[in-house]
């Protein structure tokens, strides 16, 4: 919004007029639609990438007469634009995959605690004979297949 200041003829801006992201229905797959939801809530150069992007697909259908270029454009930013309808919930993603480039993968809080690779190798042998155990349908440890196995 802006006001003017009577006394110095001035032009001020209130914090009314900041951008404020908004959650928005998945948006259909159509170009304007995802215009619409990329306009509203991603930054600027994801905004000129897809206008980039939509303006090249648009020429490569109308050269070749093929309009597969433009539906696989559309359909490629249809999910970067759903991932943008709600911008909370992309800067969580986006937090978790530079904490996943950064660290690795970790556990989230409710998952059991991973099964280290010494303990699979136990629970693959047998306790009384040390040999390994395998589930029906894979080789057995003869070599030769199970009695399950469709392919014997």
């Amino acid at each position: 919004m802006l006001a003017c200041n009577a006394t110095r003829g001035e032009l001020l801006m209130s914090a009314s007029d900041a951008r404020q992201p908004q959650v928005m229905p998945r948006p259909a797959c159509t170009p304007a639609a995802i215009r619409a939801v990329l306009a509203a809530n991603a930054d600027l150069a994801v905004l000129d990438s897809y206008d980039e992007d939509l303006d090249a697909a648009y020429e490569q259908a109308r050269e070749h007469g093929d309009l597969r270029p433009l539906v696989e454009t559309v359909r490629r930013w249809w999910f970067e634009a759903d991932a943008w309808r709600d911008p909370a919930d992309q800067q969580q993603y986006l937090t978790r995959v530079d904490d996943y480039r950064t660290h690795g993968p970790q556990l989230l809080a409710d998952e059991p605690s991973a099964m280290s690779t010494e303990d699979m190798a136990a629970s693959s042998r047998s306790p009384r004979t040390g040999t390994w155990l395998y589930w029906p349908g894979t080789r057995s440890s003869s070599g030769g297949r199970s009695a399950h196995d469709p392919l014997r």
